[in-house]
């Protein structure tokens, strides 16, 4: 290991409330202790956290699960979980809405959410939090070569990640309650207000039924795995 101090990793999984948590993140450590890494992991990110390590004690991004073994780093994962078909919608309008978005051409000229769920492009339409929490342990997950994931095992191999290596699971949907456990679970103070939630436009309200069987289809992994998470954690006792 590169470091005997153990460290933190949020992974960030996109439309999950990642904006308002690194305003909490950010005032528990100096600024020098947070390393902001986002794929690719190239050799000189590499070569940067290498040379920063022993003062880092959080590394956060669009990470998976993974990285830590990858880096060569002990660490423990924590990260926050959003309903599957709101972060589906929310990824989406995040393409509509903004130039930055990588589709953001092609949805402009037709491209419609239908399409790119059947096209098999991206991981992001499919099941993308449970690829995230496999990582790098099975082939594929994030590189677009594997086409669609649906096979139970894909499952269990999330949840058995999440049971041997991540220290907190936290809800969008439950965000004050999360952020009250998360806070005790690192002993961490916050007393401020906490941030408002970026929820952007994921009202299904406004899309239709066949749209939103497609996504419920191809994030049904999600969706099973969001439902075990809560139903085992204490969050909605809390409520």
């Amino acid at each position: 290991m590169i470091s005997a101090s153990k460290k933190i990793i949020f992974l960030h999984i996109p439309k999950t409330a990642g904006t308002s948590l690194k305003k909490i993140i950010r005032s528990q450590f100096d600024s020098d202790s947070i390393f902001h890494l986002y794929p690719p992991v190239t050799t000189e990110k590499h070569i940067s956290l290498n040379e920063k390590i022993n003062r880092i004690e959080l590394i956060h991004g669009h990470l998976y699960f993974g990285i830590g073994q990858q880096l060569d780093i002990d660490a423990d994962y924590f990260t926050f979980l959003r309903e599957p078909v709101a972060r589906v919608l929310s990824f989406w309008n995040h393409q509509n809405k903004f130039e930055t978005g990588a589709l953001f051409n092609e949805v402009k000229n037709g491209l419609t959410l239908q399409n790119l769920i059947l096209s098999h492009r991206i991981p992001q339409t499919n099941n993308h939090m449970t690829r995230i929490l496999i990582g790098n342990t099975l082939p594929h997950m994030l590189d677009g070569k594997n086409n669609a994931i649906f096979d139970r095992k894909y499952l269990d191999q999330a949840l058995s990640n999440i049971e041997n290596c991540f220290k907190f699971v936290g809800f969008m949907e439950h965000f004050e309650t999360s952020v009250g456990q998360m806070l005790k679970v690192f002993n961490w103070k916050y007393g401020s207000e906490l941030p408002i939630l970026n929820r952007l436009n994921s009202n299904q309200s406004s899309v239709d039924e066949k749209t939103l069987d497609l996504i419920r289809k191809y994030n049904a992994l999600d969706s099973q795995l969001y439902a075990e998470l809560l139903a085992s954690s204490t969050i909605t006792k809390k409520q």
